[in-house]
């Protein structure tokens, strides 16, 4: 399983749309139930990532994982708009399931897990050195 955006992925084989919309040439499958509502656009990032919180709350990572892998063929490419190592609910999807799930690791699409951003930045205040503490 990987990320990736519309832009270069979206006619790979198992792509899989988990966003609110699709553009006109995407015939892939869609999984809604990890893509933001329409409203949740507008809001702030903090209360964007609330909402986003509470619909990851009412699901079960393993059951999502299982839908995904059937709708990607075994090799989904979850796919939203943004482009990559942007700030994008398909990076929380996936390191929900990372967190959610044993030994899975989940990359953008041509970046090794380490290159990618993490959706929720450490804090400033922290440097690296005292990250690997925790």
């Amino acid at each position: 399983m990987t990320t990736g955006s519309f832009r270069n992925c979206a006619r790979l084989y198992g792509a899989v749309s988990i966003s609110s919309g699709v553009p006109d040439f995407f015939r892939g499958p869609q999984y809604r139930k990890v893509a933001p509502r329409w409203d949740m656009l507008k809001l702030s990032r903090e209360e964007y990532d609330y909402e986003f919180g509470l619909i990851l709350e009412k699901l079960n990572p393993e059951e999502v994982y299982r839908d995904l892998m059937v709708l990607g063929n075994n090799k989904p490419i979850l796919l939203c708009w943004e482009k990559p190592n942007t700030w994008c609910h398909r990076r929380r999807v996936a390191e929900w399931l990372e967190n959610g799930l044993t030994d899975i690791e989940i990359a953008e699409y041509g970046l090794s897990r380490s290159e990618v951003l993490p959706y929720f930045p450490p804090p400033e205040h922290i440097g690296p050195k005292q990250l690997e503490l925790f």
